[in-house]
């Protein structure tokens, strides 16, 4: 009896809570209360304090500071006032450079050269490809991106295989780990890349199909530039008897759609450059030649011969991807290499940057402007090779490539001049978020050490 007394109790009590309250209470009580929304989170200024800021836009500013907010450059200078919350970083004998650019890599689109599962650069089923996009064949989880960033390298034009004649457009993007495409993206497509001399006419001529020979490379071209012109204007008559139709008459039938052809039209309309692989001068020629025939914005690409006709480059407002510095006059391809081609440009006039070539050692780029700068290239211009003048190039330069107010916060720190083999990155900046540096060799080292 006693044990049972609060269980009557608490029973009464319920009974008569019930029945005090309103029809269908029980049955359906009243929600909770909406909870109020979380403070829109405000994004950390980060500011850098003490360097030599190397602007690539002016003179160097010892004791500088550069302050990021927002994703975004907001002011550069000496003596900056940090503002309230603000992350400080102190750079005491550090330099900060904008983030270094390879103009031409195949990073994320290659993992094992040899394996053809984890090798996607290269289409080599027919001379012409120019509506494959590189952002369908990145591997955004590829270990290649962490260790490109590894010398500073921030931003990569990735680019297909060079072995066809039309190979397909390229894109710009930063080396984020894991980040989807579109978060990665700086510009894309960044243009469509041709190939003349070599590569596709040792490919094609195995096959025993056009082309086989620089003629042959040569005819493909202005076949398929001749065949999106004639699209062109197809779709030109058509728009015409659509804007004439009277109301009643049937509606006039437009073109096949050609996503080949689109992409080539784009070129023709100068919507986008066109990279023209050619190393031997012959082939420059021939690229440029064709440029002019078709009215194409051309930037040459790998060009290994072109100090030849520097001068002339110049003249023209001809815009080089020149690389790799180190190559030799080891082919027939490039008999005319040489060590000091970067300087020979520079001294011309010619508006050039530099480009690895690679997949698995792009991290090497500032080794490379550091070869050029060692064989005459004012070190200025070889460290503008690789930041301004690479995004002028690329057509960037409204956001990377120097450090300015109001350009994206992507930048380096470094210990040590930034060219120099011994020098350490420090810290990197992304779109103003700074950047892990740990990377697959950084893991395999911690682990056997």
């Amino acid at each position: 009896m006693i044990a049972r007394a609060p269980v009557r109790l608490a029973a009464a009590a319920l009974a008569a809570f019930l029945a005090l309250a309103p029809r269908g209470a029980a049955e359906e009580p009243a929600p909770a209360p909406a909870p109020a929304p979380a403070p829109a989170r405000k994004e950390t200024a980060i500011l850098l304090r003490n360097a030599t800021v190397l602007t690539m836009a002016g003179d160097p500013i010892p004791e500088g500071g550069v302050l990021l907010r927002e994703g975004k450059i907001a002011s550069v200078g000496r003596a900056l006032p940090a503002p309230e919350g603000a992350t400080v970083v102190d750079c005491t004998g550090r330099f900060v450079v904008p983030g270094f650019i390879d103009a031409g890599t195949r990073v994320g689109l290659v993992d094992i050269d040899l394996v053809k599962a984890a090798n996607d650069s290269d289409e080599g089923s027919e001379p012409s490809t120019p509506d494959l996009d590189v952002r369908d064949g990145i591997n955004i989880e590829s270990p290649l991106f962490g260790i490109t960033r590894s010398r500073g390298v921030t931003t990569v034009l990735v680019h297909p295989q060079d072995s066809n004649v039309i190979n397909g457009r390229g894109g710009i993007f930063h080396c984020l780990d894991g980040a989807p495409i579109p978060e990665r993206t700086v510009l894309a497509p960044s243009g469509l890349h041709v190939s003349l001399g070599g590569p596709p006419k040792e490919r094609f001529a195995e096959k025993d199909k056009l082309p086989s020979t620089r003629m042959g490379v040569a005819s493909v071209l202005r076949s398929e530039f001749a065949r999106a012109q004639e699209y062109r204007e197809k779709k030109r008559r058509y728009e015409e008897k659509r804007q004439a139709r009277k109301e009643g008459e049937p509606e006039p039938e437009p073109p096949a759609l050609d996503p080949r052809l689109e992409v080539l039209t784009r070129a023709l309309a100068r919507e986008i450059p066109v990279f023209a692989r050619a190393e031997r001068l012959d082939d420059i020629r021939t690229a440029l030649r064709i440029g002019e025939e078709f009215n194409l914005r051309v930037v040459l690409f790998g060009a290994t011969e072109s100090w030849k006709m520097a001068r002339e480059l110049a003249e023209r407002k001809v815009p080089v991807v020149l690389g790799p510095v180190v190559a030799q006059p080891d082919s027939p391809e490039r008999p005319g290499a040489r060590m000091d081609a970067a300087r020979l440009l520079h001294e011309a006039g010619v508006l050039f940057c530099l480009m690895t070539g690679d997949a698995h050692n792009a991290r090497n780029l500032p080794h490379q402007a550091g070869i050029a700068a060692s064989w005459g290239l004012p070190e200025s211009e070889a460290l503008a090779a690789i930041t301004r003048n690479a995004a002028r190039v690329l057509g960037v330069q409204e956001t990377l490539g120097t450090i300015e107010s109001g350009k994206e916060g992507t930048l380096c720190v470094f210990q040590g001049s930034p060219l120099e083999p011994l020098s350490r990155l420090e810290r990197m900046f992304v779109r103003g978020k700074e950047i892990t540096l740990r990377n697959r060799q950084t893991e395999l080292l911690e682990k056997w050490k």
